[in-house]
């Protein structure tokens, strides 16, 4: 009978490994329980996996309980603030975005490519340079307000 149940194991030593756990812990109904105990009878490595199974367990129940005096949950003042932290970074990203802008802008109009060459007058492309300019340094001087009040609201 034992060869029997050894070959009726030996393809499912892997389900019986899966179940070692419940068989330690008592979890298993009767039945299963005696099937396990017959397999483990006949199969060497299902009982060495026991056996270490078994072990792990007593060295952990041997081990002191450890009080953590940290508390694992997540306050909504954070969630808030990282929430704030990510529209301060967009924030960021277009400030330095129209900074590029008007730097380039102004380099541009400092080396006359917005006007045709020899062209000293207020004709042609000139004024749109003028208000793009002017435009784009009130847009930058609102972004960077817009920052700093930011940053003192996340200080608060």
């Amino acid at each position: 009978m034992k060869a029997r149940v050894k070959c009726l194991y030996k393809t499912k030593c892997s389900k019986t490994g899966e179940q070692l756990t419940a068989y330690l812990d008592g979890e298993l109904c009767n039945e299963e329980q005696a099937q396990m105990e017959l397999h483990l009878e006949s199969c060497r490595s299902c009982r060495e996996e026991y056996n270490s199974l078994r072990q792990t367990v007593s060295l952990l129940q041997q081990m002191p309980e450890v009080n953590s005096e940290r508390i694992f949950r997540i306050d909504e003042r954070d969630v808030v603030q990282k929430t704030g932290d990510r529209k301060l970074l967009i924030l960021y990203r277009v400030t330095a975005g129209v900074a590029v802008i008007l730097a380039l802008v102004c380099i541009g109009d400092f080396m006359h490519l917005f006007t045709p060459a020899g062209d000293t007058s207020l004709g042609g492309y000139f004024w749109v340079v003028r208000v793009l300019k002017i435009g784009l340094l009130v847009v930058l001087i609102t972004l960077i307000i817009n920052i700093f009040v930011r940053l003192l609201k996340l200080r608060k």
